[in-house]
């Protein structure tokens, strides 16, 4: 089973993925902590749901339109998938980060929007907390600027 959730990391927003039971097995990983900043993209549905192969080295599981789970090494970096053969007409939410980070270890990660919520959901949520990153980020370099012209006086 997948859980996802928005959690303050280190003063960070940050995009939190944590599996569960069978499924830490399937895709031997546990967790994955995004930092909503670090995502420059977001795709409901995720064109990678709807493909029944997915090219590249694998650790994790993989039956053709089955399920796909765990990180695939492609010639553009690593790609986390967590799908199976609900995904390609359920809800599913492509994130590609940023390459430059090197906290980062993926350049994408493809999920199955577990049941309850939509993709479109998981999207606004993501964008709202972007936002709020953002803003949290502004008004710190303010107060910065703020004390260093106080301290100059």
């Amino acid at each position: 089973m997948l859980n996802l959730s928005l959690a303050q990391v280190n003063s960070v927003n940050t995009f939190v993925a944590e599996l569960t039971g069978l499924d830490t097995l399937w895709a031997l990983k546990k967790r994955i902590d995004l930092p909503v900043k670090d995502i420059i993209q977001i795709e409901v549905p995720a064109p990678e749901a709807q493909e029944w192969f997915h090219a590249g080295l694998r650790v994790g599981t993989h039956l053709p339109g089955v399920i796909s789970k765990g990180t695939w090494f492609t010639s553009q970096g690593k790609v986390f998938y967590f799908l199976s053969s609900s995904a390609a007409s359920g809800e599913t939410i492509g994130l590609t980060l940023n390459k430059e980070t090197e906290d980062i270890p993926f350049i994408k990660v493809v999920l199955e929007v577990p049941a309850g919520s939509t993709g479109a959901e998981w999207k606004a949520r993501i964008e709202a907390a972007q936002q709020e990153q953002q803003t949290k980020e502004v008004d710190a370099k303010d107060a910065s600027a703020a004390a260093e012209t106080v301290s100059a006086e």
